[in-house]
């Protein structure tokens, strides 16, 4: 098992802001399209899985129910890929810095 390391708290805003405060899966799968969609909370989630590897490229910002299904095991379903939550971060944070989503 691999030793949890902090993640620096420059690299967590950073994270955040990009995101504008969005989870990464919510917004890919377009679950939750509503701007002030309610929030039980978020999470950083490493997405290789790796919690030593807190390198900023490796992390997305998750709504507690999709980073606790992003990281459990399902014997009949697929969870989604580290590929997926990239491109969906990529996309969410190319909306955020063109100001293409719907304002709080």
């Amino acid at each position: 098992m691999t030793k949890r390391k902090a993640i620096p708290e420059a690299i967590q805003a950073n994270v955040i802001h990009k995101s504008a405060s969005r989870c990464v899966i919510c917004y890919g799968t377009r679950k939750f399209t509503d701007p002030v969609y309610p929030s039980p909370g978020f999470q950083i989630a490493h997405i290789d899985q790796d919690a030593a590897n807190s390198r900023e490229d490796n992390l997305a910002l998750l709504c507690v129910p999709c980073h606790s299904m992003y990281d459990s095991t399902f014997r009949q379903t697929k969870n989604y890929r580290p590929e997926n939550i990239r491109q969906w971060r990529h996309q969410l944070y190319e909306d955020v810095e063109a100001n293409r989503l719907p304002l709080r």
